[in-house]
């Protein structure tokens, strides 16, 4: 949701909101199965135990400064897990934490 301070000073942030599907991930935290036996080994060992501790869905933020001086030349400053907050995306995959950055675009 972009926000326009100045024709120079745009502002942009995102909200992500996650949420754990039930039916398709139950393949990741389940044992492997032959011929209907289910065997000791896990895909993911450990996953079911962190949903359960992790099962509310999440949110996150992410947040954008840009500045362009002229127009080849765009500066922006970045903030992506603002709240710095520990999600998953999909099955394992957990998020990196709060990352800053810069990011410099020009135009040729």
């Amino acid at each position: 949701m972009p926000i326009l301070l100045s024709r120079d000073y745009p502002v942009d942030s995102t909200l992500i909101i996650t949420a754990i599907s039930s039916i398709l991930d139950l393949a990741f935290e389940d044992s492997l199965r032959v011929n209907g036996v289910g065997l000791p080994i896990f895909i993911l060992p450990g996953l079911r135990e962190y949903r359960e501790k992790n099962k509310t869905g999440d949110v996150l933020v992410n947040w954008r400064f840009a500045w362009q001086p002229m127009d080849k030349l765009k500066l922006s400053f970045f903030i992506n897990n603002l709240f710095n907050r520990e999600y998953m995306t999909r099955p394992a995959d957990v998020g990196p934490p709060r990352v800053f950055g810069m990011q410099v675009a020009v135009k040729l």
